[in-house]
């Protein structure tokens, strides 16, 4: 929808001023508006709290790939441990378990 909004104000800008370049304009104020707009949003505050939160996300990171392993091993063991599947050296220990 905003591409076609912005393709929509391209002709009329045409319309009004056949020499209007938008590309220009854009090209020339593009600079501005983003410089603009990341000083708003990396303020002091918001960068602090953003490095806080990486802190306690590569804090807590071990234990949760201990865990996304735990159950990633559990979940290959099942699939594994399922009809038709046999892994070498448990036919042994299968005929142990049914005598």
């Amino acid at each position: 929808m905003l591409g076609k909004t912005l393709l929509n104000l391209d002709e009329i800008g045409r319309m009004l001023d056949p020499e209007f370049d938008p590309n220009a304009v854009i090209r020339e104020h593009a600079n501005s508006i983003t410089q603009r707009y990341l000083l708003k949003d990396f303020s002091p505050g918001k960068i602090f709290s953003s490095v806080l939160e990486v802190n306690e996300f590569v804090r807590k990171l071990p234990g949760r790939l201990n865990k996304v392993l735990d159950r990633l091993a559990m979940l290959m063991f099942i699939v594994a441990d399922g009809p038709g599947f046999t892994m070498p050296g448990r036919e042994k220990e299968e005929d142990r378990c049914w005598r």
